[in-house]
């Protein structure tokens, strides 16, 4: 078993429910969880359909969605990550310097980088 299987044993599963607009029909989708990157700019980034793709490869049923998030609008999004029960959240430039302000804690490694 793998890294990223452990891990993802190890998070909490939360169902949510999104739903698609099929013309006049809209479906209801059932994704286990929805993973984040926030950073500004972000529309060029590779990273949501390289991580989609793992997780399909995987067998996991994760959903990682880029937001276009600047240090204006950061402390609504960690806000935002808690209300919606995001499993997780990557942080990219600009954010990653100030971000660990509006979070509960650390690891050391984030203490380490300042």
């Amino acid at each position: 078993m793998g890294i990223v299987e452990n891990i993802a044993k190890k998070i909490r599963i939360i169902n949510i429910i999104t739903f698609k607009n099929e013309g006049d029909l809209i479906m209801a989708e059932r994704i286990t969880g929805l993973i984040g990157l926030m950073a500004y700019p972000i529309r060029h980034s590779s990273s949501p359909a390289m991580h989609n793709e793992a997780f399909a490869y995987l067998g996991l049923d994760y959903a990682y969605l880029a937001f276009e998030v600047d240090n204006n609008t950061l402390e609504d999004a960690v806000k935002g990550i808690r209300a919606l029960k995001l499993v997780g959240s990557n942080v990219s430039m600009p954010n990653k310097t100030v971000v660990g302000q509006y979070l509960d804690k650390l690891s050391p490694a984030a203490e380490l980088c300042g």
